[in-house]
């Protein structure tokens, strides 16, 4: 079975009720083995700053931002699905 490395990007807002410290932390609780990378909020677009972050295109992402499929056309990737709410 192929082997899918699987990545979290939190990213920080001071509008955010919970910090993304607290959010990391649970995502890290409920699967140790996700690689969970912490930011703040990005000064350029996300497909430009998940590249940076992770170093490579993600093959697919699951976003709450309603500016998903945009983000996946642009960081190359056909599609992007959103998080359920």
């Amino acid at each position: 079975m192929p082997y899918f490395a699987r990545a979290v990007i939190v990213c920080d807002r001071p509008d955010r009720t919970v910090n993304a410290a607290t959010s990391a932390a649970w995502i890290r609780d409920l699967d140790p083995d996700v690689e969970v990378v912490e930011t703040s909020e990005a000064p350029q677009p996300w497909a430009e700053r998940t590249l940076e972050l992770l170093g490579h295109v993600p093959g697919v992402t699951f976003t709450s931002e309603a500016n998903g499929d945009e983000w996946g056309i642009a960081d190359g990737r056909s599609a992007s699905m959103p998080a359920a709410p």
